[in-house]
């Protein structure tokens, strides 16, 4: 939620316009190297990728996945920004998010789409947004070539080689899965068994939140990114701390962190929907 992730900055003046105001650092605007940037997207303030589930058909209509706190709408305001609060769940409201998505080599922008529902969003337990396309994942390839990426149905093991991938900066970083973390809280949010990367190659910065967490064998998604300890503060907003099972707090300064996204899977219909009815769902739900 670092921005919560979500800061922007403009051209030359560096001007922050969404959450929070800060300076940007001058290795954001390093050219995308080594990446794949089929199926990573981007919105106005967030980063974002084309997901789709394991043996879903190609006729569904194409999916977006990024961060709750990237929604744009919810009852908690920071820094003018709407938000989901803690407790709040969002499920199939209708939406015009525009979404741009990005050529290979991730310097183009090949399509704008705009998305008329958000599925699925919130902030409790975890920070993830599903949103539908007006397009078909087969329309997606033929008109634009963009593919999807596949949202992994397991939790990947500790030590996997990552990618997190931004469309809204335009690179990516690499490291490694370091482990997860039984609860990790920011402010007033928690959110529980998030990953954490190793401390090297993965200094994610704000405008890189909701880029897929991928894993760099297989290319699937494993989780989508959210946040980062930006000051060595404790437990406050842009500085998450991890709580241990007993209680201990832990923090890492510049430590970066995502949310498993495998728990979709235990929610899903025959039809591939989200349906939080399904027996067995672990997704949080809206309070009746």
């Amino acid at each position: 939620m670092s921005k919560i992730l979500i800061a922007i900055s403009i051209l030359v003046s560096i001007e922050a316009i969404a959450i929070p105001l800060r300076i940007v650092a001058e290795d954001q605007f390093l050219p995308a190297v080594d990446y794949n940037f089929n199926g990573i997207a981007k919105t106005s303030i967030c980063s974002a990728s084309v997901v789709k589930f394991r043996n879903e058909s190609d006729d569904a209509y194409a999916k977006i996945l990024t961060n709750g706190h990237c929604i744009g709408m919810g009852s908690q305001v920071v820094f003018g920004h709407k938000m989901p609060a803690p407790g709040e769940v969002f499920v199939n409201v209708s939406t015009n998010l525009t979404v741009e998505l990005l050529a290979d080599d991730g310097q183009t922008t090949v399509a704008r789409i705009y998305s008329d529902k958000l599925i699925y969003g919130t902030m409790t337990d975890t920070d993830l947004a599903l949103f539908r396309l007006g397009l078909t994942y087969k329309q997606l390839k033929s008109k634009y070539n963009v593919g999807a990426l596949v949202i992994a149905d397991r939790p990947a093991l500790q030590g996997t080689a990552i990618q997190v991938i931004s469309g809204y900066w335009r690179r990516g970083y690499s490291c490694n899965l370091d482990g997860y973390v039984y609860n990790l809280k920011e402010d007033a949010w928690t959110f529980k068994d998030s990953l954490r990367y190793s401390e090297e190659g993965c200094r994610i910065v704000g405008g890189t939140s909701g880029s897929p967490v991928i894993a760099e064998a297989t290319r699937e998604v494993i989780g989508v990114n959210n946040t980062t300890n930006e000051s060595g503060q404790k437990c406050t907003l842009n500085n998450p701390c991890e709580v241990t099972k007993d209680g201990k707090v832990t923090i890492y300064n510049k430590g970066g962190y995502g949310q498993h996204t495998d728990w979709l899977y235990s929610c899903l219909n025959d039809k591939y929907e989200v349906d939080l009815s399904v027996a067995g769902c672990t997704l949080p739900k809206p309070r009746h």
